[in-house]
């Protein structure tokens, strides 16, 4: 859903036993597998981190990822339950339907990427398109059990690679008062901008009325 901004990696708190997933229709707990560290791999050394890392590739989407990447929003959501916000959005509610829309149309314009493994399956995904004439990341989500990889990180880079010859600025909106959003974007060079665009106020419009804490979404500007 759009939090945008979520590099949902980053900002997993690490707990050992069962985990809580926010899945559009509700919270459902999650039994830790045998191969897991129970803190979406917070305790990796910078050696195997970027071992693992190395072993990802940052490729276009298909259409065919589209039910794996709505598959890591769910997922990522978690963070903001446990930030405080419930996210009470189906998969039929108006919002969410637009939102999975312009994925699969970003998709189509190859204006969408994915983190996939060795097996390319999708670990996290990046979602941009063009608002008021600029560059725009629409979301970045990463799946909570491979947070702590840099794979946000490389998807904001290749996004980033993409904005340069399209733009003065890339922008997004996000939440100013969650760790895991405004400062993580404020490590790439981001700032809040209040001066919007009509396309951006219309944006942030409809996720202040679709999304708890309205008041705490912003944009915020990258140059370029």
């Amino acid at each position: 859903m759009a939090v945008s901004g979520s590099e949902a990696g980053l900002a997993w708190l690490a707990r050992r036993g069962r985990r809580l997933r926010l899945t559009r229709s509700g919270v459902q707990p999650i039994v830790r597998g045998p191969d897991e560290d129970g803190g979406g791999h917070v305790d990796d050394g910078p050696c195997e981190a970027r071992r693992m890392s190395d072993a990802v590739t940052v490729r276009p989407a298909r259409v065919d990822d589209l039910p794996r990447l709505v598959a890591i929003d769910d997922e990522a959501s978690v963070l903001y339950v446990e930030a405080g916000l419930r996210i009470a959005l189906d998969h039929a509610d108006p919002f969410v339907v637009a939102e999975v829309a312009r994925w699969e149309a970003a998709i189509g314009r190859g204006h969408a990427w994915v983190a996939a493994d060795a097996l390319d399956r999708p670990l996290g995904f990046a979602i941009a398109g063009v608002v008021d004439g600029e560059p725009y990341l629409d979301q970045l989500a990463v799946d909570p059990a491979h947070m702590r990889r840099g794979l946000g990180r490389r998807l904001i880079a290749r996004v980033r690679r993409w904005a340069l010859d399209r733009g003065r600025a890339l922008w997004l909106t996000t939440y100013d008062h969650l760790s895991f959003n405004r400062p993580y974007y404020e490590r790439f060079g981001f700032e809040v901008e209040p001066r919007v665009g009509p396309e951006l106020a219309e944006i942030l419009d409809a996720q202040r009325a679709a999304l708890p804490a309205p008041e705490r979404r912003v944009a915020m500007r990258l140059a370029l």
